[in-house]
């Protein structure tokens, strides 16, 4: 009588459950935003209790990084999981972050010190052609092979910007508000709500075209990067230029509609 390994996916007695791991992974994004609420809250009220302002820093960074952190997770639990390494996915946030913002800080300054009022399009312009500088440098250091990793560094890489974007403004209401924190936690729900469908996924699909670009180095390819990174722009000057919640919901969803249709169209191409 011979004994026959039971088939993937059952196990005797009934169909197997899955691993831990695979449901944390799965879960994971909803792990870190309960978390980090929950951390938020309580440096809130240890806050609302003592007035210690040694406390808001941690308040706004935890702030402004949860949002974020959960996207990221729930991209790790997602159909795209990347396979870059976590290490490369951190320096990318933490250094295109920095370098962008004050890349990016720079040209509107001396734009608006020639041109007076800078136009929505102009500031989208800069700002995203500005989170593509690192992403590029790591596609042509790596030797960027599948352009769904090109998604994945484009979403730190929006991250990071997203995330000292909104510590500046938090910090421009510490100093302008007379009540501090009404207006820091007004700033920190509006952009920490907003910031996964609009930072993280303008530069997530303009890094997926411009990796697919440098790998595939065909005229077609090119053409892919400019629509994807027009697409990006316009998405981001519509967003400056919007007036309402309604047309905030719509423009997050258009977002986040193109970012996953580029994900699911880039998993199909082979590596090169």
């Amino acid at each position: 009588m011979s004994i026959h390994q039971p088939r993937s996916g059952h196990h005797l007695g009934g169909p197997a459950r899955a691993p831990i791991s695979t449901t944390l992974g799965r879960f994971g994004w909803a792990v870190v935003l309960v978390v980090g609420l929950l951390l938020f809250e309580v440096v809130h009220a240890v806050y609302r209790v003592t007035g210690n302002v040694r406390l808001i820093p941690g308040l706004l960074l935890v702030g402004a990084l949860t949002p974020l952190v959960a996207t990221l997770a729930g991209l790790y639990g997602s159909s795209l999981r990347p396979r870059t390494s976590g290490f490369l996915l951190v320096a990318v946030a933490a250094v295109s972050g920095v370098l962008s913002i004050s890349v990016a800080a720079l040209l509107e300054y001396r734009t608006q010190t020639r041109l007076g009022e800078l136009p929505p399009l102009t500031v989208a312009v800069i700002e995203e052609s500005s989170k593509l500088a690192v992403p590029a440098i790591v596609a042509v250091a790596i030797r960027a092979r599948h352009p769904l990793d090109g998604l994945t560094v484009g979403v730190c890489s929006g991250a990071g910007f997203a995330v000292l974007e909104t510590l500046g403004y938090s910090a421009q209401q510490l100093v302008t508000a007379h009540d501090r924190l009404p207006a820091v936690d007004g700033t920190l729900l509006d952009r920490g709500l907003f910031a996964p469908a609009t930072h993280v996924a303008w530069t997530g699909m303009a890094v997926a075209g411009l990796w697919l670009a440098l790998a595939r180095r065909t005229g077609r390819a090119w053409l892919t990067f400019v629509a994807l990174l027009a697409l990006a722009v316009t998405l981001h000057t519509a967003w400056d230029a919007l007036g309402s919640v309604a047309a905030a919901l719509l423009l997050s969803l258009a977002s986040v509609g193109a970012l996953t249709a580029v994900g699911h169209a880039l998993a199909r191409q082979e590596p090169t």
